[in-house]
Formats: C-alpha cells, structure tokens, sequence
C-alpha cells in the first residue's frame, strides 16, 4: 500500500474537480505550486468565494514566503477579483492577508520578510 497522506497534487485534482466548492480553508503546507496551479485555470472553482490559506514556507532567509510560483498566485488570485468574498494568504499575527486582490502599493506581500526585519 502506498502513503496515503495529502499532497498538493492530490489537494490539486480536489481543486479541479469540485466545480461547486465555494469555501476553501487550507492550514497545511500541502497547498502549494499544484494547488496554485490548478486555482489559475478557468474551470477550477468558478463559484469559489472563500479562500483562505495558511501555508507560509520559511527559510533560512525568509519567513512567510507563499508556496508556489508568486505570478501564478498573482493571477489565480486576480482572475477570481470579482466572485471571492473573503480571501486571506497567509495572514499575518494582525491577521492581514498578505496579498489583497486588487490592492495597491504594499498589499502583495507573496515574498514574506527577510528573517533580519523580523
């Protein structure tokens, strides 16, 4: 038997296939490049209104950096500016997301802070 444990690929073809869904909430680090990936194409999710992902990846440098590729998130986001009620990106200790759709300057903070300004 092989592992049973979620993916971002398995996560990924959950996101492809549920036409319906309309709340996302995601607090693991599975979501990441394929989750992104799959929130990008059109057919993906079309009625979703709820987004909320909790899946910063911290380095040695950084810290609450976004899985995935950041344009990718940038678009998956913006394509779904007008059906999402509620997203959130990683939200901070004020619980501000770190990218607000179709915000202005300083509302994409996809890269996260350099572990020295922390």
């Amino acid at each position: 038997k092989g592992d049973d444990r979620p993916t971002d690929a398995g996560l990924s073809e959950v996101l492809r296939s549920c036409s319906d869904l309309r709340w996302c909430f995601v607090k693991s680090s599975i979501f990441g490049t394929d989750c992104w990936n799959a929130l990008a194409d059109e057919g993906a999710c079309p009625n979703l209104e709820l987004l909320w992902v909790d899946a910063p990846l911290n380095t040695q440098d950084r810290i609450h950096t976004a899985r995935g590729d950041h344009d990718t998130i940038r678009t998956a986001l913006e394509h779904r500016a007008n059906k999402l009620k509620l997203c959130m990106i990683n939200p901070d200790e004020k619980n501000k997301s770190r990218y607000v759709v179709g915000g202005g300057k300083g509302t994409d903070r996809l890269n996260g802070t350099a572990r020295a300004e922390w």
